[in-house]
């Protein structure tokens, strides 16, 4: 497993300085504790993730697979259990292989104007009823390394439906005025989970 993580032309305003720079205290003021996962807990779970993609989506769906690097570190810190408040839920990452499987195993688009992701993505979190958030894994994707939600909604049905403006889903449905092209990282929705919860 390659954790590299490519630039992303995002507009975000999180507080974070460093994305991927997670450390127990930065995820303690997220409201998530402690959850170590070890190496070869984190290598056994990806390699159940890329087969899943394989008997899917094949062998080129696979190779492509790529953790971005905040995710990695989030993983090996808290990824062992899951993390529930009143706003979301994050996903151990047992049951977010378990969750991308099932995705993965439902049928693709069935109309001609939709538009199947044909790689990798990972359901992180969800929220609500039937609000589900992805994060793309696909390093031949042009959004890889974002989070988006999708409503009623996989990437493998129609990835042109998925909703990238995570400020807009939750914090301001109604007033935020973020640019079409702005995109949250895995760290970024961290970041706007506890911006969220401070409003309440």
């Amino acid at each position: 497993m390659s954790a590299k993580e490519t630039p992303n032309t995002c507009s975000r305003d999180t507080g974070l300085t460093a994305a991927a720079d997670f450390d127990l205290q930065s995820l303690a003021q997220f409201g998530v504790h402690p959850a170590p996962l070890a190496a070869h807990e984190l290598a056994n779970s990806v390699a159940k993730l890329r087969t899943c993609i394989i008997n899917e989506l094949g062998h080129d769906a696979a190779a492509r697979l790529v953790l971005p690097d905040n995710f990695v570190t989030y993983l090996k810190l808290a990824g062992a259990a899951e993390h529930t408040t009143p706003l979301l839920t994050l996903l151990s990452l047992d049951a977010m292989v378990h969750s991308t499987a099932s995705w993965l195993s439902l049928s693709r688009g069935v109309y001609e104007d939709e538009q199947p992701a044909d790689g990798p993505w990972i359901h992180v979190a969800s929220y609500g009823d039937k609000h589900w958030l992805f994060l793309c894994c696909d390093s031949g994707h042009p959004e890889f390394g974002n989070v988006a939600e999708g409503y009623d909604l996989i990437p493998w049905m129609d990835q042109e439906e998925l909703m990238f403006n995570l400020r807009a889903t939750l914090i301001d449905p109604w007033g935020d005025e973020s640019p079409e092209s702005a995109r949250w990282t895995f760290a970024d929705l961290l970041a706007l989970h506890f911006a969220r919860a401070e409003q309440l």
